[in-house]
């Protein structure tokens, strides 16, 4: 895990296996991020239905372990998931009866926006939701460089 960056602004990484429990793992670890960051529990199942489906998709599709991170800062909590495969991520449309093929999409409904990032490595897939904006952490904090610009 990574310390307290700053006065209002938090990121922390876990490291998991490529094995089906890790998404269980990470989706209580987001969980637990959610409470420290008081966003509620509408706000929470969204960000954990979505972290569960990065993760899932990690597990199953790039069997590698992976790196989950959560960080809260600039009025937004970012959520990353990255591993090892340095396949390209694909949004396939799923058919009627799939049993999956639907995580992204889910995530792209949950989320303010997501992405991917290749690295030299493999990719990161990642998600922001903004806190409302009546929400005391959804004003900046100064915990260095802004990274992550708010979503308009």
């Amino acid at each position: 895990m990574v310390a307290v960056v700053g006065n209002m602004c938090d990121h922390r990484a876990l490291r998991l296996p490529a094995a089906p429990v890790s998404v269980t793992v990470g989706r209580h670890w987001v969980g637990r991020r959610c409470e420290a960051w008081d966003l509620g529990p509408s706000a929470s199942e969204g960000v954990l239905l979505a972290s569960s489906e990065l993760l899932t998709n990690a597990v199953v599709h790039a069997r590698t372990p992976v790196e989950l991170s959560a960080t809260m800062a600039y009025g937004l909590m970012r959520v990353e998931v990255h591993d090892d495969d340095q396949a390209e991520l694909r949004a396939d449309q799923a058919g009627e009866l799939a049993e999956g093929g639907r995580g992204l999409f889910l995530v792209d409904a949950l989320s303010d926006r997501w992405g991917v990032s290749t690295t030299p490595s493999g990719k990161t897939v990642w998600f922001e939701w903004a806190f409302p904006a009546d929400h005391p952490l959804a004003s900046s904090c100064t915990c260095g460089p802004k990274r992550y610009p708010r979503p308009v």
